[in-house]
């Protein structure tokens, strides 16, 4: 009985199939479907002023060792921050108002995690304040909740990345 059900089962499937298959295709198209042009991108109001100098300084108050590199506006070397140490990014001019930077750490099983951070630079300074020689302070701290652990990147008091470790 079972045998003759899933060769039903099978015979449906293949008439299924191979009516699929005999369909006709559907016409082609008469008419060409034009598509909106697409709207210009927003204008920000950002000059970029060559006095500007930015210094990355790392805080890590965790209990492991966090890897920090600046990709965009350029590639920097990776600098490794041991644990209740501070260091830096050496200064350098964004030709825009925001940067990234991926932060590295190994969780409990020793694996490395990766997260990219977008850093809004008008948004921690303003405006008008993006001339002179700037530092933004980033600083690593591990919490944990009842079930897991976390890696928090702030600027300030304000959690800007959370890695679960």
């Amino acid at each position: 009985m079972a045998k003759s059900l899933l060769f039903v089962a099978l015979l449906v499937t293949l008439a299924v199939a191979a009516q699929a298959n005999s369909l006709p295709a559907p016409p082609p198209a008469t008419t060409p479907v034009t598509s909106p042009a697409p709207a210009p991108a927003p204008h920000h109001h950002y000059h970029h002023d060559h006095d500007f100098s930015l210094k990355l300084i790392l805080h890590n108050v965790a209990k492991r060792a966090v890897t920090f590199k600046l990709v965009k506006p350029l590639i920097s070397r990776a600098v490794v921050v041991p644990p209740h140490k501070w260091s830096s990014i050496a200064p350098f001019t964004p030709k825009y108002p925001s940067i990234e930077v991926v932060v590295i750490v190994e969780n409990k099983t020793y694996k490395t995690v990766t997260k990219n951070l977008k850093i809004n630079l008008l948004q921690h300074f303003g405006h008008k304040e993006l001339k002179g020689d700037k530092f933004l302070v980033l600083t690593a701290v591990e919490s944990w909740s009842w079930k897991s652990k976390y890696l928090l990147v702030t600027i300030g008091e304000v959690v800007i990345l959370s890695i679960k470790l």
